[in-house]
């Protein structure tokens, strides 16, 4: 099926065939790269990306990380002015923390 992209494939993979795959969708990739966890993404490749992240994530704790990733990008870890200060990986997010030290402290 020409028309079903990677990321639908994972996902059906993981949560309907019971196999270890982690969908990577734009939002998750946004923010696996500001935690500094994937460097450059070739939006063709990500199949690579995936298996490399399938050997550090369980296969019994993948549908949480994917769960949990996806309500990050969604609540704190948006495209257009994210919400650093109130993300809860804060502290280990290099790029959330080059953010939080540029907005000026208010009174």
């Amino acid at each position: 099926f020409k028309q079903v992209n990677d990321f639908a494939v994972a996902w059906v993979v993981q949560r309907s065939l019971g196999g270890h795959a982690i969908p990577l969708d734009a939002p998750t990739v946004r923010v696996l790269q500001r935690l500094g966890v994937l460097d450059e993404v070739d939006p063709d490749d990500l199949e690579s990306l995936r298996g490399g992240i399938e050997h550090v994530i369980p296969k019994a704790r993948g549908a949480e990380f994917t769960e949990l990733l996806s309500a990050l990008a969604q609540d704190a870890c948006t495209d257009k002015d994210p919400a650093c200060a109130k993300c809860p990986l804060l502290s280990e997010c290099p790029t959330g923390t080059a953010t939080a030290s540029k907005k000026p402290d208010k009174d």
